[in-house]
């Protein structure tokens, strides 16, 4: 991980991000043709925006852990992708909609 700077509300901000080129160099199997990362701190992908894919933070599990269905949804959508032959093309920014899309084509074609 590699510390970092930036501007937020007019204040200097220091915060870690992770860089998925070192991965990359050291296992030439994986790059970012198959590579998501997975996070919650859309901050986090600043090295690698292109493999970003941002859920919902899971907070209050003592709350919330029977309505939480957001690794569901992502478990759906990456399986739905892992048939690509490059991840690049896909934009992960919208992959609800993307799911959603997926699962009201399914029902139209039954």
């Amino acid at each position: 991980m590699f510390s970092v700077s930036s501007m937020r509300k007019g204040r200097v901000r220091k915060h870690q991000v992770k860089s998925l080129g070192i991965i990359w160099s050291k296992f030439p199997q994986w790059s970012a043709k198959n590579t998501v990362h997975v996070d919650d701190l859309g901050r986090n992908f600043v090295m690698n925006p292109q493999s970003g894919l941002k859920i919902k933070a899971y907070k209050k599990a003592y709350k919330n852990r029977h309505r939480d269905k957001e690794l569901l949804y992502l478990t759906e959508y990456l399986k739905l992708i892992a048939t690509k032959d490059d991840f690049r093309t896909l934009e992960h920014e919208n992959w609800q909609k993307y799911l959603l899309h997926s699962n009201e084509k399914k029902l139209l074609d039954s």
